[in-house]
Order: C-alpha cells, then sequence, then structure tokens
C-alpha cells in the first residue's frame, strides 16, 4: 500500500489493499480485512480495474460470510455480479472467485433458514453451487 501511495500510483495501492485483504480473510482479524477490502474495492472501482474490484469483492464477502453477516456478504456479492455482467467480464479467471463467494455465501443462507424459507434459499443456494462449478 505505501509503495502504491509513495509512487502516486492506484493501481499498486489497490493490489496492496488487496493482498493485505486475502492474508486477514486466511489468518485475521477479520474486521481488518474486512476494512482493507472495502477500500482496496472502492479504489478499483474509481480506477476502473474492474478484475482486481471483483476479487476484493468476493473476498469481503467471503469474510463476512466468516463473521456471520450474510446479507451484507450477499449484498456485496450481487454488486460484483452486476459488475462482472456490466462490464462483460467472462473469462474464468474473473468469475472464480466472485461464483465461489455467491455459492458459500448462498450456502451459509440455506442452512441458516428455517421453514419454508429453507427450501428457497436451498434451491438458490443450488444454483449458486452449479453456476461455481461451470
Amino acid at each position: 500500500i505505501r509503495a502504491g501511495l509513495d509512487a502516486a500510483d492506484p493501481q499498486l495501492t489497490s493490489w496492496g489493499f488487496q493482498v493485505r485483504g486475502y492474508h486477514g480473510l486466511a489468518a485475521g482479524p477479520l474486521d481488518e480485512a474486512v476494512a482493507q477490502l472495502r477500500e482496496g474495492a472502492a479504489l478499483a472501482g474509481r480506477i476502473q480495474a474492474w478484475d482486481n474490484y471483483l476479487y476484493q469483492q468476493s473476498l469481503l464477502g467471503k469474510c463476512l460470510v466468516i463473521q456471520g453477516r450474510l446479507d451484507e456478504s450477499m449484498a456485496a456479492l450481487r454488486e460484483a455480479v452486476r459488475v462482472m455482467h456490466a462490464e462483460h467480464l467472462g473469462r474464468p479467471f474473473d468469475q472464480v472467485e466472485v461464483l465461489t463467494g455467491m455459492a458459500t455465501c448462498s450456502l451459509a443462507m440455506a442452512e441458516r433458514a428455517q421453514g419454508p424459507a429453507r427450501e428457497q434459499a436451498l434451491r438458490e443456494a443450488r444454483r449458486d453451487c452449479a453456476s461455481a462449478l461451470c
């Protein structure tokens, strides 16, 4: 992050947030990872570095799932899907983290759902898992 800021290079700065966020997802603390990924995704969006944006939004979604913040996670992941379609990012490299993030969140939501809502949540999880596998 510092190297990017020192060089006034927003792409390098975005990558720095991405790496710190990924590390935070793997090793914690998750609150710091969430903050890093939010900042990095916002920067990536401003400079239209859509591949970085998708990756950071996906990691953010996964952090939020781990924290049990499923509605926030789904909102972040849906925004990533929206950008993925709007920017025509159809390569597997661009899509893999978004689709696996959606599957992860959908499964967590289905696990949490009860009663009649559970059947709908299971259908959505099945759909998202199938998308992630294709």
